[in-house]
């Protein structure tokens, strides 16, 4: 399938975008995709058959014009290499100013890196500052690594002076 134009407009922000994908005998291929909705992109290339090697890139300055009542700004970035039947997930992610309703953060950060096939390798680590709504609470700090059947979870929950 070859998209070679996409138009438009989505709660009045421009919407573009381009996309080559494959799918043939359990063999999906994607050469390109790429959209855009205002600022925000969304960019992944690669394949998933015998081998996986798929990536993936958001961008997202001001996710107002992809969610109403979303504020902030989003980035983030995602591997998937291995195989499909033990695939090996590895991302970042970056948030900053976001706002929710009454909920907010002024910075969420996080790593991944996992191996769902055999399971030796799960490291995950999650921070939050700023945060509004959840009084007393101002941030917190996740972190977790090992193996998926042995591994070291910590937590930290700052509170208000």
């Amino acid at each position: 399938m070859q998209l070679t134009a996409l138009r438009g407009q989505l709660r009045g922000y421009p919407l573009d975008g381009t996309a080559r994908i494959g799918w043939q005998q359990g063999r999906l291929e994607v050469p390109e995709l790429a959209l855009r909705v205002g600022d925000a992109t969304l960019r992944a290339q690669g394949e998933w058959a015998q081998r996986a090697t798929l990536s993936a890139q958001i961008r997202a300055p001001r996710l107002a014009a992809l969610a109403p009542g979303l504020a902030g700004a989003l980035e983030a970035d995602l591997e998937a290499a291995g195989t499909p039947s033990a695939p090996i997930i590895i991302g970042k992610v970056r948030a900053s100013q976001l706002r929710a309703g009454d909920y907010g953060a002024q910075l969420l950060e996080g790593d991944l890196d996992v191996d769902l096939g055999t399971g030796d390798r799960l490291k995950l680590r999650l921070t939050g500052t700023g945060l509004t709504g959840v009084a007393p609470l101002t941030g917190f700090r996740l972190s977790t690594i090992g193996r998926a059947t042995a591994h070291q979870f910590d937590l930290d929950l700052p509170t208000e002076a």
